[in-house]
């Protein structure tokens, strides 16, 4: 459930999501498992480009979950669409990508954290 309500509420700030082919979560569905949570692109301003990794109640990160290798050893697999592969490569290089903590409470609230760990 938690990450069905991380995808509602990023879609619903206008990101379009890139992984799971585009999919948002379903609530009778499963969690897609290991890897990238989501991949988002802002048509906005910058960041462009968003990483999430959604967690539910007191859940934590892993130690290397959205660390800069950690996303490049799951990037490929969870996006295929090469445009946006290599503009998120280059975000990641430059240190603009944007890594986002979506935590999820029990009542559904998303709580958004900026993550900024290299």
């Amino acid at each position: 459930m938690g990450e069905y309500q991380a995808d509602q509420f990023m879609a619903s700030k206008g990101y379009t999501k890139l992984n799971h082919n585009g999919e948002l979560i379903d609530p009778l569905t499963k969690a897609k498992g290991k890897g990238i949570d989501g991949i988002w692109h802002d048509p906005g301003p910058p960041p462009k480009y968003i990483i999430s990794e959604t967690k539910y109640g007191s859940s934590k990160l892993g130690k290397e979950q959205l660390t800069g290798d950690w996303i490049n050893k799951n990037l490929d697999s969870a996006i295929s669409d090469e445009k946006h592969l290599d503009a998120i490569q280059k975000a990641l290089d430059k240190g603009t990508l944007e890594k986002q903590l979506l935590r999820v409470d029990d009542k559904g609230k998303v709580i958004t954290e900026i993550i900024t760990k290299k």
